[in-house]
């Protein structure tokens, strides 16, 4: 019976594969390069948001970060690379080790996540330390208990742009309910997130009347409820002072709201100090190349407004 005898060289030549395999599988991930489930190819080429000119704000439900461990590690570190936003509002951020692996995929950018929320479904905040100075990042009403009407307490970020003051309100308001206001109970869904929007607006009035805010995030219901229903009744009924710059996909088609296009739930309102500022807001349509976006990344796309100071 023959008997194999290896080359002199193959012990060798076997480590040199062995090396690149091991560098190939387990080095550091590129956040201009994801490997989609059953498929090829950067998922995220064809994104643009971000522009060097401009102040670029996302607004982006992360939905159980990280769903789908490294591979949502991974994908959020890519789209926020193809992004290129100034500062990131997200929420539903579970996993600390996990964000923080994401913010080391970004060069140029910090990260803080909020911690204590039920369920560690947490607010966050990413922002370019180029263009953005922070002054300081602090929880709302943080004597309150959790639940009512905030399952999650509203996370400030106050600082600038090159120079320009912001004070940017990152929220993730109560889900779910029957389409009904009904302001007879504290615990109707509806109410909850009518009486977190009144909360909101006494703030702002109160803490900050002249300075630029932009308050945003998963609100949870729609802007396009009659009067007697809508939650933001109270910022709608002070168009001067107050405008949600996502009224136009709101009512406009299903193709770019924000929640699976279902519905339209994430949302950016902007107090009269940055109206002229306001260039664009858009739904950024990130699952468009990714097959298994939905349930790899988020069952939300994020929701960009753009400043033009």
């Amino acid at each position: 019976m023959a008997r194999f005898h290896p080359h002199p060289a193959a012990p060798l030549l076997l480590l040199a594969v062995l090396v690149v395999l091991a560098l190939g599988l387990g080095g550091c991930s590129r956040t201009d390069q994801v490997v989609i489930p059953g498929g090829s190819g950067d998922p995220f080429a064809g994104v643009t948001f971000g522009d060097s000119a401009t102040c670029d704000i996302i607004t982006w439900n992360l939905h159980n970060f990280p769903a789908s461990g490294t591979v949502t590690v991974d994908a959020v570190a890519a789209a926020v690379a193809a992004m290129r936003p100034d500062i990131a509002a997200l929420q539903e951020v579970n996993g600390a080790t996990s964000f923080q692996r994401v913010v080391a995929q970004l060069p140029g950018y910090a990260g803080y996540r909020a911690v204590g929320a039920p369920g560690d479904q947490n607010l966050a905040y990413l922002y370019d330390t180029r263009t953005v100075a922070v002054d300081t990042i602090y929880e709302l009403f943080p004597g309150d208990a959790y639940d009512n009407p905030f399952p999650r307490r509203p996370l400030v970020l106050e600082g600038s742009w090159l120079g320009h003051d912001l004070v940017l309100v990152d929220n993730h308001l109560k889900c779910c309910g029957d389409g009904r206001l009904d302001t007879t109970s504290a615990w109707d869904e509806e109410t909850r997130r009518w009486t977190a929007a009144g909360d909101l607006h006494d703030y702002i009035e109160t803490h900050w009347p002249d300075r630029a805010v932009v308050l945003l995030g998963d609100l949870n219901d729609s802007l396009t409820d009659p009067p007697a229903d809508n939650v933001f009744q109270v910022f709608l009924d002070d168009p001067a002072h107050y405008r949600f710059t996502d009224m136009t996909i709101a009512e406009g088609p299903a193709t770019y709201w924000s929640w699976r296009s279902q519905s339209h739930l994430d949302h950016v309102l902007v107090t009269d100090e940055l109206f002229a500022a306001v260039d664009t807001t858009v739904t950024i349509l990130l699952n468009r190349d990714f097959p298994t976006y939905y349930g790899d990344v988020s069952d939300h796309r994020p929701v960009g407004l753009r400043l033009a100071f």
